[in-house]
């Protein structure tokens, strides 16, 4: 079997053609010669090898001599190897640095590695692998299990492709000073805080780290202790959009300076461009101003009205979803701001295609406002108020209307006995149903009309009771008309939402005259009940008459059994106001995680619009009584966030002087915005390759380069990146790796800013990295190979590879030099050769 370490070469037999054609003057000898010479040479670079049926397994040792060992560590190393060579004598030898190791084998199996392939153990792997035939064989590699770089996918596919077992001889490492690895920083926008995760190493106690820009503290760690490894997180406060240098500094909280990297310690980060508000500004008038102020450079807002809100979405939703940018100067919005819109103002058809642009486009919604926002209610039914974490529905309270109740009882002589004492206690118990509130009076009629008590406030029940228990039947019942007048005039004078005349008789009357009279009481909304006591059926018609005339209730008491108990009272829900004024203190026990570091707590407010609190929504701020204030939940792609007041009206009139208030609302608004940012860009170094990844909503961006640390003016552009995804574009750049790389991706007005430092996938001289190398493992066991410690070596012990009849490979290469050259000295004696004379 042959294999070839270069096939590329092979694309220069192309060439053998266009040679024999150049060369047509000269006699095919000398042309077949010369065409031979040519490729031989075209066939010893692409360095053919074959493999010797029967021979051993090949095998590559990889041993580290480079200057961070120490002497001890090299020559353990170096007694390592040398016992594994004598266990393979026909294996190869690769030296990571140092002075040729004395093994006495010949040039082409012993070779020192300088350089990257030195300090890059996946390189030196990589080259390793360059020595083997493309099938079958080993690598062993005896060194610290450290690394200074962590590019293992490549070499991982290779080992699994080509079938070569790896396997590893590790030295003993003792405690090592502590160091920085690496540092990544969460994506963040202008005037978000920064999370900063820093990768150290080494060993150490009382440790503190910091974190500088141009000599200005900007983080500092509590102490810790570090054992081997840890990630210590830094939050940073909220930096200017552009590229931010940082110092890292690991110290003993002593003051003693630990042991530095600079490559590690220097780093860069990229802070992106401000979150867009779109400010929908409603009651609240200079708002928009209001609002930047407070924010500073947090949040860049732009002024809309509710009656353009309908046109600024049309510009955005259409183009988002085609994957082109909006016209005009301005980018997409990440967050839309309600502040004080009345739901009158703003049509249900606009409410849906604004939740469309949260729920489908992942904006953010923050809905604020008081009582001209929510104070009607109306949302409630609405979409928005549907799509609210709260709901906008207020509480019921029972109202008892007052009324005023003017009894008229018949106290003819047809009434004595029964008749009257039921008419007497069908009147108390009425009564006592009347409240402080109510008014009452009683007027008795026989041959004459008097009130037994006026109209007057229900307030002494008692004194009333008493003056119906003294109505004693007398005289004839010719003045019901004017006693029905009477205690008419005497409710028209009352002031309760509702008045009713109650008749009690027998019904021995005669109902002509009184229908008109009872009429236009009905129209004045005065309600006229009848009730008929006794056992006389006959006046049962009369009365039921007056009570549907009247446009009220008829009852008949013929007994004590039967007894009613009349209720006028009508009960009514009323809702509660939906905005509350006075001082409104809140519940301090919990906060979100996001406010935790604001300077101070936000004082008492001065009024809010009540809402109820939704189980599946987040409540970041609740009221003392444990009304929701500040909710907050996702919808769709996006989130909706409610502020039950003002933010710049009489609700927080009280923070006005609160410090941290601009903070406190950048964290609320910034924690609404939408997650994923229209443009997105990250860099990934691999030595000279940076690989550039660029996330859209959709349509093709630009790059371009960003010279020094500033964002502004033009760069070179750079080639357009390959889309390999909808909204996924990918670019491979060479790239020097002493340079760093900043890269701004543009879509339209949409910018992303991205910043790799040099050398930051390779440590410094000196530095490895136990973490970097932890993917050696998993690459060892998956080959079929064995990691083994130094003191435990036994070479015959560690896999060899394939065993099916494979053996060493032959070099061919030279065999084609020398025969090259054979064949160039024959073509050159049979140029010069003298040629056979004819005779004359």
């Amino acid at each position: 079997m042959m294999s070839l370490l270069h096939p590329q070469a092979g694309w220069l037999l192309l060439a053998l053609p266009l040679f024999w054609w150049w060369s047509r003057g000269a006699d095919r000898v000398r042309r077949g010669l010369r065409l031979t010479v040519l490729a031989c040479v075209v066939l010893a670079l692409a360095q053919p090898s074959m493999l010797r049926p029967g021979g051993p397994v090949p095998q590559v040792i990889v041993v580290d001599q480079q200057a961070h060992l120490t002497e001890a560590e090299r020559e353990r190393a170096a007694a390592l190897a040398r016992a594994l060579v004598a266990s393979h004598p026909d294996a190869t030898l690769l030296q990571r640095g140092g002075t040729k190791l004395a093994f006495g084998l010949p040039d082409e199996r012993h070779e020192v590695l300088t350089g990257l392939p030195a300090a890059s153990l996946s390189m030196s792997v990589q080259s390793a692998l360059e020595r083997l035939p493309t099938h079958g064989g080993a690598i062993t590699v005896v060194g610290q299990a450290a690394a200074a770089d962590a590019h293992w996918a490549r070499i991982a596919e290779a080992l699994q492709r080509r079938d070569v077992v790896l396997n590893q001889v590790t030295l003993p490492t003792g405690p090592r000073a502590p160091f920085v690895v690496a540092v990544q920083a969460e994506p963040a926008r202008a005037g978000e805080r920064v999370l900063l995760h820093v990768d150290l190493e080494g060993d150490g106690q009382g440790l503190v780290l910091a974190a500088s820009s141009t000599g200005r503290v900007l983080a500092r760690s509590a102490p810790f202790d570090l054992h081997q490894r840890w990630t210590q997180t830094l939050e940073l406060p909220g930096q200017a959009a552009g590229f931010l240098p940082l110092q890292l500094s690991l110290s003993a909280a002593g003051g003693a300076q630990a042991q530095r990297t600079a490559k590690t310690f220097d780093t860069e980060i990229a802070v992106q461009s401000p979150r867009r508000v779109l400010y929908v500004q409603g009651m609240q008038r200079q708002g928009a101003q209001r609002l930047q102020s407070l924010l500073d450079h947090s949040l860049e807002v732009t002024a809309t009205t509710p009656d353009r809100l309908a046109a600024e979405l049309a510009q955005w939703l259409p183009p988002l979803r085609e994957g082109s940018m909006p016209p005009g100067n301005r980018g997409t919005p990440d967050l839309i701001m309600l502040d004080d819109v009345p739901a009158a103002q703003l049509p249900q058809a606009v409410q849906q295609r604004l939740l469309s642009a949260v729920g489908e486009q992942g904006l953010g919604l923050f809905v604020s406002g008081g009582d001209a926002a929510f104070g009607d209610g109306r949302y409630s039914e609405q979409p928005l108020g549907q799509a609210l974490p709260v709901r906008l529905q207020p509480e019921q309270r029972n109202e008892q209307p007052s009324i005023a109740l003017a009894i008229v009882v018949d106290t003819s002589g047809s009434m004595r006995g029964r008749p009257l004492q039921l008419a007497k206690q069908v009147a108390r118990l009425a009564v006592r149903r009347l409240t402080a509130a109510d008014s009452v009076g009683v007027v008795e009629f026989y041959g004459g009309r008097q009130w037994v008590a006026p109209m007057q406030p229900a307030k002494n029940i008692p004194d009333i009771e008493r003056a119906i228990s003294r109505l004693q039947a007398q005289g004839a019942t010719e003045m019901l008309y004017a006693a029905l007048e009477e205690a008419y005039y005497g409710l028209k004078n009352t002031q309760a939402r509702y008045k009713h005349l109650v008749v009690l008789s027998d019904g021995g009357v005669e109902s002509d005259r009184y229908q008109q009279l009872i009429r236009r009481i009905a129209q004045t909304h005065v309600s006229v009940s009848s009730v008929l006591v006794g056992g006389d059926p006959s006046g049962e018609s009369i009365m039921a008459t007056w009570a549907r005339l009247g446009q009220g209730r008829f009852y008949a008491v013929r007994d004590e059994f039967s007894t009613v108990e009349l209720d006028f009272k009508q009960p009514q829900q009323k809702p509660e106001p939906l905005y509350h004024t006075g001082t409104v203190d809140l519940d301090r026990s919990v906060t979100p995680r996001w406010w935790r570091d604001v300077g101070s707590m936000p004082p008492a407010l001065a009024g809010y619009a009540s809402a109820v609190a939704r189980p599946e929504a987040e409540h970041w701020l609740r009221s003392s009584d444990g009304a929701p204030l500040l909710s907050s939940w996702q919808y769709g792609a996006g989130r909706v966030t409610t502020f039950m007041t003002e933010p710049f009206g009489a609700g927080t009139q009280p923070w006005r002087t609160w410090s941290d208030y601009g903070q406190w609302l950048s964290r609320a608004l910034g924690q609404t915005a939408g997650a994923q940012p229209q443009v997105a860009m990250t860099l990934r170094r691999r030595f000279d390759q940076l690989e550039v990844t660029v996330r859209t909503s959709g349509a093709s961006p630009s790059l371009r380069r960003v010279g020094g640390a500033s964002t502004a003016g033009p760069g070179d552009p750079l080639p357009p990146p390959q889309a390999v995804a909808p909204g996924l574009f990918t670019l491979e750049l060479p790239w020097a790796p002493e340079e760093t790389a900043r890269l701004e991706a543009r879509v339209g007005n949409d910018v992303a800013w991205a910043v790799d430092v040099a050398g930051s996938d390779l440590l410094g001289p000196g530095a490895l990295s136990t973490g970097r190398a932890l993917a050696l493992d998993p690459l060892v066991t998956r080959s079929g190979g064995r990691t083994v410690p130094a003191d435990e070596l036994r070479p015959a012990q560690l896999p060899t590879g394939r065993t099916d009849g494979v053996g060493a490979p032959l070099n061919l290469w030279p065999w084609l030099a020398v025969l090259g050259v054979a064949i160039y000295f024959i073509e050159l004696l049979y140029r010069r050769w003298p040629r056979r004379r004819t005779s004359a």
